[in-house]
């Protein structure tokens, strides 16, 4: 059998086999772990029998099982997940051969990477900079959905974790990454950096240095976006990240 590939759709539910999830709406729906496996090289097999053995051996690799564990987990899966519409079970037996995913996923779109753009850590003391930092990550927060190319959270979400870790930020959010960025004013200039913290890495795996003059500060998006791309003007590496 071949190894997860990728995301399914069938009736209401949505299957990630490379994360193990299994969503019904907005909610994940809970299964034990091999229930999950199980489901995942059913559903793979794109409505085609799959074999008792065949499927013990995927589930349960290097293990010796009897073949009642197989029983009690595909009932744990027709339980949660009801029937088709007309009363059809999403999981066939086929009496002497093994068992059957009757309504074949759809392999779904690859869902769009997730971005949290955090307030902007104002450095200078002036009340008006502290302002500022939540209007810059606002002007990004909007300018960066528009692309279609990542989905943002909004700024009521994001407002609550100024100053806070990124990281912890970016947990409480569920999102794949966090922007996070400070500003200081230098007499007549700004001085803007940001840097990019996926969740999944150890590192940030972009960062940038910005300087523009305080009456054109909103300009500063076209620099960041064009910068994403390696085009931008600042001194950090660009990013080629999956919404690059």
């Amino acid at each position: 059998m071949s190894p997860p590939s990728g995301t399914f759709e069938f009736g209401p539910f949505r299957l990630d086999a490379r994360k193990r999830v299994l969503w019904r709406g907005g909610r994940i729906v809970p299964l034990p772990p091999k229930a999950l496996d199980l489901l995942v090289a059913l559903v793979e097999q794109q409505g085609d029998v799959v074999r008792k053995q065949d499927l013990m051996q995927r589930v349960w690799p290097d293990t010796f099982v009897e073949e009642a564990n197989l029983s009690v987990n595909v009932s744990a899966l027709r339980k949660a997940l009801g029937e088709q519409p007309g009363g059809r079970p999403y999981i066939e037996t086929v009496p002497r051969r093994g068992y059957r995913f009757a309504a074949p996923g759809t392999p779904a779109a690859p869902a769009l990477p997730s971005l949290a753009v955090l307030p902007f850590i104002a450095l200078s003391r002036g009340k008006d900079d502290a302002y500022l930092g939540a209007g810059l990550a606002d002007a990004l927060i909007t300018r960066l959905g528009s692309t279609g190319r990542v989905v943002v959270r909004p700024t009521s979400a994001v407002l609550k974790y100024a100053n806070r870790d990124p990281r912890e930020a970016g947990r409480d959010l569920q999102v794949d990454a966090v922007l996070e960025g400070k500003v200081q004013r230098q007499g007549s200039r700004l001085r803007v950096t940001v840097q990019l913290i996926p969740l999944a890495g150890p590192t940030p795996s972009w960062a940038e240095t910005f300087d523009e003059e305080t009456t054109s500060v909103f300009a500063l998006q076209d620099p960041f976006l064009s910068s994403r791309t390696g085009t931008g003007s600042g001194r950090g590496r660009s990013w080629s990240g999956p919404w690059s």
